[in-house]
């Protein structure tokens, strides 16, 4: 069997971080955006593209609670990411970007020891590299704000 396509490795196969540093790229565009002036446009295709992603974090919990993999508790895990990330769209661009990151944060924290999901090791390895990696990029563009007002 190819290396790559060995999901039980703790070798984190090339495509998956190609294709989840990809889905980093646009909060990277965007907070160039921000930091270049043109907040009016990279602000919101910030916060749009991160509740996207919490919401679709969500999603992985709820696909493995449909499947039986995880316990019947934890189709109320996976709808609070999406719910947590539509209110903060509603909330001052600080604010909002504070609960999205915290959103992030507890879906890693899920993901790694709370209620872990049953993926391999590669996997979580990859998504909690990507977790703060966003985290990162929210608590950076709060600076940016704060530097520009």
């Amino acid at each position: 069997m190819n290396q790559d396509n060995n999901i039980s490795s703790q070798r984190i196969p090339g495509n998956w971080t190609m294709l989840g540093w990809l889905g980093v790229l646009p909060f990277l565009l965007a907070w160039a955006g921000v930091s270049m002036g043109y907040e009016k446009i990279g602000l919101p295709l910030f916060m749009t593209y991160s509740a996207v992603i919490l919401s679709f974090l969500g999603g992985i919990r709820w696909a493995q609670a449909l499947a039986g993999q995880l316990s019947q508790k934890d189709f109320l895990y996976s709808v609070l990411p999406s719910l947590l990330a539509w209110v903060c769209l509603m909330l001052r661009p600080e604010l909002a970007l504070i609960g999205l990151a915290l959103g992030f944060a507890g879906t890693a924290y899920l993901d790694i020891s709370g209620r872990p999901l049953h993926a391999p090791i590669a996997f979580i390895k990859l998504r909690l590299r990507l977790s703060l990696a966003v985290i990162s990029l929210h608590l950076t563009v709060l600076c940016t704000l704060s530097f520009i007002n």
